[in-house]
């Protein structure tokens, strides 16, 4: 299901995607690094001169991709560039439902599940408020719940995004991601190039989200997170009210999560003044959990008995 993944491209007012009149493949490259195998395959499109490379890694051990674009412009005159999704993959006919995460204060990370929009109306998720989490995170899901396939897609970008799942003639679905289009556009001069967002695409066949949830991390840790040296694994930030303050019971909690994590991590937690009808929450780059579980706090005096207390700057 995810062994062909395009991309499609708007360039002076027309689409370009591979096998489109025009847009002709001019090559590939395979390299191995590690455990990644690495491939980057040449388009070029007659009617503009803009090459463009489809950039793809897959890594072993997992069904996760990581894709995208660069567009060069190797014509004679400017181009511009008015929509840019760095994956377009079609999915066969199915029942599908879909899978996605709030955000915003309050409603961090609430799941919302629902099933494609009636009629063939096309199911977009997107942000346009310039940061990859406003009222939704860049993450999806896609369910087949007869197979037990299930399709996650991921922009990995900190301005506008989107992914749409959209309806074809032929009872398809196209999954395409990537720059949000919304009041965007790029001219190339002769010799400019620019590079898309990154987007991942994951997949099982167990029907079980836990195995997507392994996937990301699984290449996270390997890959994509920073590498936090020993001195630098416990830190933690607390906001009451506006004022900082240090709280003991938090650093035992958070040390001990790192204690039994082995890893490194880093928290922000926030609460609200009192008498405010939200509930403490924490907000985290990378999901550790169990912050705020009994077995957390039983265990947290113990466990982090010398945990270090190092102070960081108010957010």
């Amino acid at each position: 299901m995810t062994n062909e993944i395009g991309f499609m491209l708007r360039i002076d007012g027309s689409h370009r995607a591979p096998g489109m009149v025009g847009m002709a493949e001019a090559g590939s490259r395979t390299t191995k690094e590690g455990g990644r195998v690495i491939d980057v395959a040449s388009f070029v499109d007659s009617g503009t001169g803009v090459r463009v490379l489809r950039h793809q890694i897959r890594y072993e051990g997992t069904n996760l991709i990581e894709q995208w674009v660069t567009i060069a412009n190797e014509g004679a005159g400017t181009v511009r560039i008015e929509a840019v999704d760095s994956i377009a993959l079609k999915l066969p006919a199915r029942d599908y439902e879909t899978m996605h995460f709030t955000s915003g204060w309050g409603l961090e990370f609430e799941s919302v599940f629902a099933p494609l929009p009636p009629n063939g109306q096309p199911f977009r998720l997107e942000t346009r408020k310039g940061r990859s989490s406003g009222d939704v995170h860049p993450w999806l899901a896609l369910f087949d719940r007869a197979s037990g396939t299930i399709v996650s897609a991921s922009v990995m970008w900190s301005g506008n995004w989107a992914l749409e799942l959209a309806p074809q003639d032929d009872g398809s679905l196209l999954l395409t991601g990537g720059l949000n289009a919304w009041e965007f556009w790029k001219d190339l001069a002769p010799g400019q190039s620019m590079e898309s967002p990154h987007v991942v695409v994951v997949r099982t066949d167990s029907g079980d989200l836990n195995d997507i949830s392994v996937q990301y991390a699984r290449v996270g840790r390997e890959y994509w997170y920073p590498k936090i040296s020993s001195p630098y694994r416990c830190r933690w930030n607390g906001t009451i009210g506006g004022a900082t303050r240090t709280s003991g019971l938090m650093k035992r909690r958070f040390c001990a999560t790192w204690k039994l994590r082995s890893g490194s991590a880093l928290i922000y937690a926030r609460w609200t003044p009192a008498g405010s009808a939200r509930r403490r929450r924490m907000r985290t780059g990378t999901i550790i959990g169990g912050i705020g579980t009994s077995s957390i706090r039983s265990a947290s005096r113990a466990a982090c008995a010398s945990c270090p207390t190092p102070a960081m700057p108010a957010a």
